[in-house]
């Protein structure tokens, strides 16, 4: 068929063009970037093998070969610290590299002290730094104006950017991070970009504004974009340290309010898990920044309580008991707060987390089926040394000292009410009858040196001049707390200060 005759049946219409995605254009793009600049990422890292030989070649005062010289100085530059002589080996290095003079070969030096950490490498990375101030000229032209805008060769590493990152509210983080060189490739995980990000942290544990934490989140939700996570962020390996120093120092002594400290905690358990369930992964975070977070999450535990009775409407017993416990919660007295619920409550409460009320399965345990009510569960609190078990419903107070074998242990999975109920466990049972608040406020006075600072209308203890005693009430003449007169002794002192062990009931 003549070629004109295929035109005349040719239909424009008809014809299919497969147009690739932004993604695959993105990875091209990248590709021929790296390539112009003749720095291939696999290619970077040199083996063992070159090092000696250039390190070989340097000592024998041998020309070394561009590829070489690139290879060395883009991904070698930490094994000079290595080397007994490496310090004069470094200079020589760095003088064949003037010698070159390629704009490449000085590019390699740029990416390859972006990449070493000042802190594992302080007199490579000091070296380097003021060769390549020296003899910025012969740095490819959008480096040089990167060094300049962001200070990539100054003294104080990584704080112009860190500033810029987190203050210039005018460009998007990423447009920064892209801008600076850092967001891609081979310096994402570089010891610069680790540099900075602790810049990042260090301002932001200062305090928080509204514009950093928003800024800081979006840089740490950097997994979520369809780019690459940055590695100090990461759910596995990330740097937990800074970032709960950055996120949690504020509070060490003060309280966010609700909207920050959830979506605070609402990352860190996502990122990191909760550290009640997962202790092993936050072994590296500061014992004052795990209190933070513990101190949130036991009013969390005690908060969970009236949300799956609240859904049931079932709180009128719970209603007395989470006022007065609510004390201790409200003064930081608690320091662990654990909750587990029979087996309506604890279906109820699967379904608020399903409709995003409860965060997470693991914020709660299970009580076992047997012998109790399906929708009574139990709280577990520290106070002190002392471990105390609270049921929601009909059941008493149980405290277990310091060393008692018997204790309930915190964050378990499940729990067997027959062992929480078992009255030859605790060191003190109290049913909730009478002024069975002042009793256990007693109680813990008693083994901890916690003492209510005044009386609001649910009968909690005073001292004896600011309270007239009641029918029935004494004062211990040893202690001087008020408690029944039937808890002392025919000589005015209670139990606990004759050392007898208290009754049960």
């Amino acid at each position: 068929m003549a070629l004109l005759q295929y035109l005349d049946k040719f239909d424009p219409n008809k014809l299919v063009v497969n147009r690739p995605t932004i993604s695959s254009l993105e990875k091209v793009s990248r590709r021929i970037e790296r390539q112009a600049e003749g720095l291939d990422e696999k290619d970077i890292e040199p083996s063992k093998d070159i090092l000696e030989e250039v390190v070989s070649q340097l000592r024998n005062k041998n020309e070394l070969s561009k590829k070489s010289l690139k290879l060395m100085a883009a991904g070698g530059l930490d094994y000079f610290k290595s080397l007994p002589d490496g310090d004069f080996l470094l200079q020589r290095f760095l003088n064949a590299v003037l010698d070159a003079g390629s704009t490449l070969v000085f590019k390699s030096l740029l990416l390859g002290y972006l990449r070493i950490s000042q802190e594992d490498h302080p007199i490579v990375f000091k070296i380097i730094r003021k060769f390549l101030q020296n003899n910025i000229d012969h740095l490819p032209e959008r480096w040089i104006l990167k060094i300049k805008k962001y200070d990539l060769l100054g003294e104080d590493v990584g704080a112009k950017l860190a500033d810029q990152l987190l203050n210039n509210v005018s460009s998007e983080i990423f447009d920064v991070l892209e801008d600076s060189g850092l967001r891609r490739g081979i310096l994402i995980s570089g010891g610069f970009s680790q540099a900075v990000f602790k810049k990042l942290c260090l301002e932001i544990s200062k305090g928080h504004t509204a514009e950093n934490l928003t800024r800081f989140f979006d840089l740490l939700d950097e997994g979520s974009q369809s780019e690459p996570e940055l590695p100090f962020a990461n759910s596995q390996s990330g740097d937990i340290a800074s970032i709960t120093f950055a996120l949690l120092n504020p509070y060490v002594e003060l309280t966010p309010d609700d909207g920050v400290k959830d979506r605070i905690e609402n990352f860190l358990l996502g990122r990191f898990e909760d550290p009640r369930i997962n202790a092993r992964r936050w072994n590296r975070v500061d014992e004052r920044y795990r209190a933070v977070l513990s101190r949130w999450l036991t009013r969390r535990s005690f908060e969970l309580i009236m949300d799956v009775l609240s859904s049931s409407n079932d709180t009128h017993q719970w209603a007395a008991r989470s006022k007065f416990w609510g004390y201790y919660i409200d003064n930081n007295h608690v320091s662990d707060a654990w909750v587990a619920f029979g087996p309506d409550a604890y279906y109820q409460a699967n379904i608020l987390v399903n409709n995003g009320t409860i965060k997470s399965r693991g914020a709660f345990a299970q009580l076992d089926s047997s012998n109790i009510q399906p929708i009574h569960s139990v709280i577990f609190m520290k106070i002190g040394d002392l471990i105390i078990s609270e049921w929601t419903h009909d059941g008493k107070v149980r405290f277990y000292k310091s060393g008692n074998s018997k204790a309930p242990k915190l964050y378990a999975n499940r729990y067997s009410p027959n062992a929480i109920r078992n009255d030859n466990g605790p060191d003190f049972a109290k049913s909730h009858l009478g002024y069975w608040q002042i009793d256990i406020d007693n109680y813990i006075y008693r083994y901890t040196g916690i003492k209510r600072s005044s009386n609001k209308s649910d009968q909690q203890a005073k001292t004896p001049e600011h309270q007239k005693l009641a029918v029935g009430q004494s004062t211990c003449r040893s202690c001087g707390i008020i408690t029944q007169a039937r808890w002392l002794t025919p000589y005015g002192e209670c139990l606990s200060c004759v050392g007898s062990k208290v009754r049960k009931r």
